[in-house]
C-alpha cells in the first residue's frame, strides 16, 4: 500500500510523517511521546475523582494495608464488581511508591497511563500487517489523540487496561488470520510460532482477571464472526488452542477458585448475577439508555478520530471484501451490536473496538490522494473548525475564570490571549492541510488541537476549588484537629473520593446517628451536609454534646450530581 506519496511531497508534515514511518523504533518512540504529551495534563494535579475511579483507588489502599491480595473491600463493604487484577497493579505502584500503603491518587493512575500508551503502541503494531507502516502511525496517532483514551489515561480505573489486553489479543488474531488467507506465514515462523501463541493466551488471562469476560467477548466475537464469514476456523489453529488454553487456566483459576472458597460464592453471586446479568437487562445506577446511543456518543468520544471517520466511511464501505478490512469489520460490528442492544450503556465501554475504526480510516485515506472531492464537503470541515476552535477557546477560558474565583486578572487575560494565538494556530493547520488535501498535515493539526486543549484545560479544572470538596475537607480537618487521628463521621455526604482523602475508617451515616457516634469520643470531628443539619444539631442538643464549628465550604458533587453546602463540627470533649 503506498505510503504517502499521494500527498503533497513539499509539505513538512509529509516529509516528517515518511522519516518516523521508515523505522520502527522512530515510529514507537514518536507515538509514545505524543501519547505522553496528550495524556500527562492534568495527571498529576487532579484529585481522586468520584464515583468509580474514588472506589478503585481506595480499595487498592485497602489491599495493601490489609495485605490480602484475595478479597475486595471498600471500607467494610466487599467490591465483588470485577475480579482483583486492577486492584493488585494499583497496589502494586502503592506499595512502591507510597508510604504504608498511602499514596496520592497518581500513583494510582500510573497503570492506566501505562495501559493507555501501550494500547497506542499496540494500535500501530497491529495496523502494520494489515495497511502498512505509514498508515499504522496514522492509526496510533488517531488513538492518541482521541478523547476517550485521554480520559481513561488519567483515571485509576480499568478500561485502559482492558483495552491494551485486548489489543495485545486482537494482534495475535490479525496475523493468524492473514497467515491463513492472505499466505503471511512469516509472522509465525521460528520462535514467533510460540511466543505470539504465548502473549494471546497471557493477555486474554490478563484481561479476564481485570475485567473478568469482556476481553473473552470482544475476542469470541471477532472469532465467530470470522469463521462465519470464512465457513472455517483454520486460523485458530496458529493460536495453539490446547497448550494456550491450559495456561490460560493456569492464570486465572487460582485467584478464580480462592476468591469463590474466601467469600463462600458470594463474589459469583454479585459479579455475575447482579453485574454482569443485571446490566443486560436494566440501566445500572442510572445509566440505561436505548439503541444507537454508543453511535451518537462516538462523534464526541472519539473526536478527532471520529471527523477522519467519517472522511473515509465510503472507502470503508467500499474495501469492505478485502482480506484486512474484513478482519477489521469482523472486529467491529458484533461488538458494537451486542453493546447497543445492553440496556446499561456508558461511553467507555465501546473503547476496545475503537483502534479498529482507527485502522481502517488511516488505512483508506492514505491509499488516495485526496481526503475530500466536493467544494461542499470542504466548507463544512472548515466551518466545524471554526467551530470547535472558538469552542475551545471559550472552554478553557472559562474554567481558567472559574479556576482565578471568578475574577479578572492580569494571568487571566495573558492565559486567554495564548490560547487564542494557539488555536487560531491550529485553525490554521486545519485549513491550510484542507486546502493542499494533506493528510498528513491534517493529522498533524488535529493533534496539535488536542494536546493544546488538554495542557490549557485540565490544569484549570485540577484548580477549580467547587469541583472538589473532598480535598477541601481533609485540609480543613487537618487545621482544624485537637489530637492527632480524631474520629471522623459523615452525614449525608457519602462518596469514596471523602474516604480516599481522609481515612478508611470514615464513618458515613446521616444527621442523628453522626451525633450519637460523636457522643463519649475524646475527639472527633463530623462533616454534616445541609440536608442532615437540622436532625443533627436536635440530636446534638439532647444529649449535650458541646461542639464547636471549625468551618464551612460549597461544593458540587461529581458524583450525585448535585451542590454541597458542608459544615464541620469538632467536639473535644466526651460526656
Amino acid at each position: 500500500m503506498s505510503q504517502f506519496s499521494s500527498f503533497p511531497l513539499n509539505s513538512r508534515s509529509v516529509v516528517w510523517f515518511a522519516y518516523l514511518s521508515s523505522s520502527h523504533f522512530r515510529s514507537a518512540l514518536s507515538l509514545a511521546t505524543v501519547s505522553l504529551l496528550c495524556f500527562l495534563p492534568g495527571f498529576f494535579s487532579l484529585p481522586a475523582i468520584d464515583r468509580d475511579e474514588a472506589r478503585y483507588a481506595q480499595a487498592s489502599r485497602q489491599m495493601v494495608e490489609s495485605g490480602d491480595w484475595v478479597d475486595i473491600r471498600l471500607q467494610e463493604v466487599p467490591r465483588h464488581k470485577q475480579p482483583a487484577g486492577i486492584y493488585w497493579a494499583q497496589s502494586f505502584w502503592v506499595t512502591l511508591l507510597g508510604n504504608d500503603g498511602i499514596a496520592p491518587i497518581w500513583v494510582h493512575r500510573l497503570t492506566s497511563l501505562i495501559a493507555a500508551t501501550t494500547a497506542v503502541l499496540l494500535t500501530y503494531w497491529i495496523a502494520l500487517p494489515l495497511v502498512g507502516s505509514g498508515p499504522a502511525i496514522l492509526a496510533g496517532l488517531v488513538m492518541a489523540g482521541s478523547i476517550i483514551l485521554g480520559v481513561e489515561a488519567r483515571l485509576a480505573k480499568t478500561d485502559a487496561t482492558l483495552l491494551a489486553a485486548t489489543l495485545a489479543c486482537q494482534g495475535v488474531l490479525a496475523r493468524a488470520y492473514l497467515a491463513e488467507k492472505s499466505g503471511q506465514t512469516e509472522h509465525f515462523s521460528g520462535k514467533r510460532a510460540w511466543w505470539l501463541p504465548l502473549l494471546f493466551w497471557t493477555a486474554l488471562a490478563a484481561g479476564s482477571l481485570v475485567k473478568g469476560p469482556l476481553t473473552l467477548l470482544f475476542i469470541g466475537l471477532t472469532v465467530l464472526t470470522l469463521a462465519v464469514s470464512e465457513r472455517s476456523g483454520g486460523f485458530l489453529r496458529r493460536l495453539r488452542p490446547l497448550p494456550g488454553l491450559l495456561w490460560f487456566l493456569v492464570l486465572v483459576l487460582p485467584w478464580y477458585i480462592a476468591i469463590g472458597l474466601q467469600t463462600d460464592g458470594a463474589f459469583y453471586k454479585t459479579a455475575v448475577g447482579f453485574s454482569i446479568l443485571g446490566k443486560i437487562s436494566q440501566g445500572h445506577e442510572g445509566h440505561g439508555a436505548p439503541p444507537l446511543t454508543h453511535f451518537a456518543w462516538f462523534w464526541g468520544i472519539f473526536w478527532p478520530g471520529s471527523l477522519l471517520f467519517a472522511l473515509a466511511l465510503a472507502g470503508i464501505w467500499n474495501r469492505r471484501k478485502e482480506v484486512w478490512m474484513k478482519f477489521l469489520i469482523c472486529w467491529t460490528i458484533p461488538s458494537w451490536l451486542a453493546f447497543e442492544l445492553i440496556t446499561t450503556k456508558l461511553p467507555h465501554y465501546l473503547l476496545p473496538v475503537f483502534p479498529a475504526i482507527a485502522i481502517a480510516t488511516a488505512g483508506v485515506l492514505t491509499s488516495r490522494g485526496e481526503i475530500f472531492k466536493k467544494p461542499l464537503v470542504h466548507r463544512t470541515l472548515i466551518t466545524i473548525s471554526i467551530l470547535l476552535s472558538v469552542s475551545a477557546f471559550l472552554v478553557v477560558t472559562g474554567a481558567a475564570w472559574f479556576a482565578s474565583g471568578e475574577k479578572i486578572s492580569i494571568r487571566l487575560v495573558i492565559f486567554a490571549v495564548i490560547s487564542l494565538a494557539l488555536f487560531g494556530l491550529v485553525f490554521r493547520g486545519i485549513s491550510k492541510s484542507l486546502r493542499q488535501q494533506n493528510l498528513p498535515g491534517l493529522y498533524a493539526a488535529l493533534a496539535a488541537g488536542v494536546m493544546s486543549l488538554y495542557w490549557l484545560l485540565y490544569p484549570s479544572v485540577a484548580s477549580i476549588p467547587l469541583l472538589w470538596p473532598a480535598p477541601a475537607v481533609a485540609k480543613m480537618i487537618e487545621a482544624g484537629k485537637k489530637c492527632d487521628t480524631p474520629f471522623l463521621v459523615s452525614a449525608g455526604y457519602h462518596e469514596a473520593s471523602l474516604v480516599f482523602a481522609t481515612r478508611t475508617d470514615l464513618v458515613m451515616t446521616y444527621g442523628a446517628d453522626a451525633a450519637v457516634q460523636m457522643a463519649g469520643r475524646v475527639c472527633a470531628i463530623a462533616i454534616i451536609e445541609d440536608s442532615q443539619k437540622k436532625d443533627f444539631l436536635a440530636k446534638q442538643s439532647e444529649l449535650g454534646l458541646e461542639l464547636e464549628e471549625i468551618g464551612e465550604l460549597t461544593g458540587f458533587n461529581i458524583g450525585g450530581g448535585r451542590m454541597l453546602n458542608l459544615t464541620l463540627f469538632s467536639s473535644t470533649k466526651g460526656m
